[in-house]
């Protein structure tokens, strides 16, 4: 069975959006009151992962030194939104929020994934340069260039997305090299022309409060900090210490998922396919991730977990037997296997939902 950490749950607010909590900042450390406490390892790893690379990057940032530059820190919080075709939800089980800290010091940024939110690895970093085209990126896998355009396509570990929603709803005036740098950063992430990211992110100011995708964001905190500059180069050089991959993360312990109740009847017992083994499950559920990229399990609208495609099955047990629908969605949004009522426990498989066949011509 593949090894699940597991993260405590986050409370979030439904809308409107309420003022977002502060946040205390000292150095480089951003301890945030919603954040999930440490991943706890709860079963040990039996899949093989694969290999650490660090690739080269395409042009060396060499003139970044070792001396200390004044940088400025923007955190911005995320909280995931599923959508209702997955389940009703819960208030008191929502999924978790995630920080995005960037740091700018003269033309490059830095953008630091932080929690169990994302489902890139907690810790990984994007960083930019102001006078050059793409990313440089650094997750539990190693670190590797990646062109304009295909940052969300990383951030999925799967098929990429263009044209990620992102709509501003509140901002700022601000500096206007600082809005541009954080404005292309989502502008590579949502796979969209900078043109259209500056008309969406940039016409009034920073954003402070926005829609990402399947995300709400909301910019929490802002300092100032002392950072070594060459912890901010672009390329392959200094990759930040400690970044490990985990192939399946759950969001709830066992005792919590105990507090789901059933939210269909009991459907039909489905038949085994031909040449199928069935699989016993005694409690919750067992799935098995066949979709092609890294998806967002839940059940009954309740985000359980992050999943990698191609892994061991991987374990949820505490769920209540009785109906319930499960379903994942992609990272950023749209439906990586629709959701379907099952009778747990049950053991699951999930395959990526085809777009409905074109309507015949009239």
């Amino acid at each position: 069975m593949i090894a699940i950490a597991w993260a405590g749950s986050v409370g979030c607010s439904r809308e409107p959006i309420e003022p977002s909590p502060e946040i205390s900042i000292d150095g480089d450390d951003v301890v945030h009151d919603v954040l999930p406490p440490e991943s706890v390892v709860v079963a040990a790893a039996t899949a093989s992962e694969p290999a650490r690379r660090v690739e080269p990057a395409l042009r060396r940032d060499d003139d970044a030194g070792a001396t200390l530059v004044r940088a400025r820190r923007l955190v911005f919080r995320f909280t995931m939104r599923l959508p209702f075709g997955l389940g009703a939800g819960r208030p008191d089980l929502a999924p978790p929020a995630g920080e995005l800290r960037v740091d700018i010091a003269g033309k490059r940024l830095r953008a630091q994934f932080v929690g169990t939110g994302f489902p890139v690895d907690d810790g990984s970093e994007v960083r930019m340069r102001v006078d050059l085209p793409g990313t440089y990126v650094f997750d539990g896998r190693g670190g590797r260039p990646v062109s304009t355009g295909q940052l969300a396509a990383w951030f999925q570990s799967g098929p990429g997305a263009r044209g990620v929603e992102l709509v501003v709803r509140d901002s700022s005036p601000d500096d206007h090299h600082v809005i541009d740098l954080v404005c292309r950063l989502f502008g590579e992430w949502a796979g969209t022309s900078i043109a259209t990211v500056r008309r969406a992110c940039a016409a009034d100011g920073m954003p402070t409060r926005m829609t990402f995708g399947p995300y709400r964001v909301d910019r929490t905190a802002e300092a100032t900090i002392d950072v070594l500059e060459r912890a901010l180069r672009t390329d392959h050089v200094d990759p930040p210490p400690g970044l490990t991959h985990l192939p399946s993360i759950a969001f709830h312990s066992p005792e919590v998922l105990a507090r789901l109740v059933p939210s269909v009847d009991d459907p039909p017992e489905r038949r085994a396919r031909a040449g199928e083994v069935p699989v016993v499950v005694t409690d919750g559920l067992r799935v098995e991730n066949r979709t092609g990229a890294r998806v967002l399990l839940s059940v009954d609208g309740v985000a359980l977990g992050w999943l990698d495609s191609g892994i061991e099955p991987s374990s949820f047990p505490g769920i209540p037997a009785g109906g319930h629908v499960v379903g994942a969605m992609m990272p950023l949004g749209g439906s990586a296997s629709r959701g379907r009522a099952y009778r747990l426990p049950a053991n699951i498989v999930l395959e990526r939902s085809l777009p409905p066949p074109p309507r015949p011509p009239r």
